[in-house]
């Protein structure tokens, strides 16, 4: 880009980017799914129709590289296709009861046999296994699904609150006599909910 540039007035164009997440995980997951950062912002727990909606989005594309999953993306990287191939065998040699630091092991075997991820594991192979082991830990990872968990209960528990509060004041506006409309606005409930009162 020229330094005067900097300068300009007009829009300078910029390439479109892209952002990509690769999913591996056990969990059964869609092919192609999308994640929006606004899904995460805490306003939209509080959102209602005056709110301005967020003013940063971004789209990532999540693609499902488990064994089994997208084949043509797979087949178009043979290091993707490899790396689902070798999660795809720890995890089963997981289900056949190995410990993970054995099971990594035999993966690596495996997959040194059958010529998948050859270069890498040749010259790799001892920090691939400590990698593995040492980056995902057990423990911590319950830890972290329990809090998560905790978290997911505090949150359905506020909604829960907040509908039972809305509930409680079209109680009162509708023993006050106040228009219908007023109290769709006010509460946010809708018509159905409030005539069920």
């Amino acid at each position: 880009m020229d330094r005067k540039s900097l300068y300009w007035e007009k829009q300078i164009p910029l390439m479109t980017p892209e952002f990509i997440v690769l999913y591996n995980g056990q969990k059964p997951y869609p092919d192609i799914s999308y994640m929006r950062l606004s899904d995460a912002f805490i306003s939209q727990l509080h959102k209602n129709e005056e709110e301005p909606a967020p003013s940063v989005e971004l789209v990532v594309k999540v693609i499902n590289i488990g064994y089994g999953h997208n084949k043509s993306i797979l087949e178009k990287s043979k290091s993707l296709q490899d790396y689902s191939i070798f999660t795809y065998k720890v995890q089963e040699y997981k289900d056949r009861g190995l410990l993970l630091q054995e099971a990594i092991r035999q993966a690596v075997i495996y997959c040194r046999e059958n010529d998948i991820m050859q270069p890498f594991l040749t010259d790799n192979s001892s920090e691939v296994e400590n990698m593995l082991l040492t980056d995902w830990n057990w423990d911590e990872a319950m830890e972290v699904a329990k809090e998560e968990a905790w978290k997911d209960g505090q949150e359905q528990g506020w909604k829960e609150g907040k509908k039972e509060e809305a509930f409680d004041i079209a109680k009162k506006l509708l023993a006050m006599g106040l228009d219908l409309d007023m109290i769709i606005k006010g509460t946010g409930l809708t018509a159905e909910q409030i005539q069920s009162l």
